[in-house]
């Protein structure tokens, strides 16, 4: 009997390496199918003249860039598929510098996370709802000498919720509501996915 459950614990270790090897392969592949994406659409943009155009397939670089960086954390991961929110958020924050370095913006944008992780399938909304909202403003009309000073924290609100907040002194809720396009339809979508819930308010300064 004692050989007996020792074979029948080497077979379960035996496929659990063999499924986490599989899971990490397929992000792999995927990661390497985002960034292949992301290239095209970057050389694709370069040809095109109109700015607003151009903006526009900016932020499809961004968002794929999003997936590109959960999908390379997640691959990291030696036990089940989770994405470290630091690293995460640590490296969201340099993509989003750069874009705003290529678009000629004043951009200071500072981050504090928990050390939390969470399973990809979580962290992807999380990302994308983050990044809809840091790159948002950058592409507004008239901003071009406006220093974006943003602060993004997330962390453990309490046992049972996770708390994100994104501060930005370049934009208030009317500009949100009006932009064109305006990002609500996707933030809302976002926290129905994460079965959460978010709200936009004015501060003192109008940010």
């Amino acid at each position: 009997m004692a050989t007996s459950i020792r074979d029948r614990d080497r077979t379960v270790k035996r496929a659990l390496a063999q499924e986490a090897a599989m899971a990490r392969e397929i992000h792999h592949r995927v990661k390497n199918n985002l960034q292949i994406v992301s290239s095209l659409i970057g050389l694709y943009s370069q040809r095109i003249e109109d700015p607003e155009a151009r903006t526009a397939f900016r932020q499809i670089v961004a968002r794929v860039d999003a997936l590109t960086l959960v999908h390379r954390l997640t691959e990291k991961s030696d036990t089940q598929p989770i994405v470290n929110m630091q690293a995460l958020f640590a490296e969201m924050a340099d993509q989003v510098r750069a874009i705003a370095a290529e678009a000629g913006k004043l951009y200071r944008l500072t981050v504090k996370t928990q050390d939390i992780s969470l399973t990809a399938a979580t962290a992807t909304p999380i990302a994308l709802f983050a990044v809809e909202i840091l790159t948002f403003a950058l592409f507004l009309p008239d901003r071009n000498l406006a220093l974006r000073d943003v602060r993004l924290t997330f962390g453990a609100d309490d046992p049972d919720h996770l708390l994100l907040t994104i501060q930005d002194s370049s934009f208030n809720c009317e500009a949100l509501r009006n932009g064109i396009p305006s990002p609500q339809r996707f933030l809302a979508a976002f926290a129905d996915q994460l079965q959460g819930r978010y709200q936009v308010e004015d501060n003192d300064s109008g940010g």
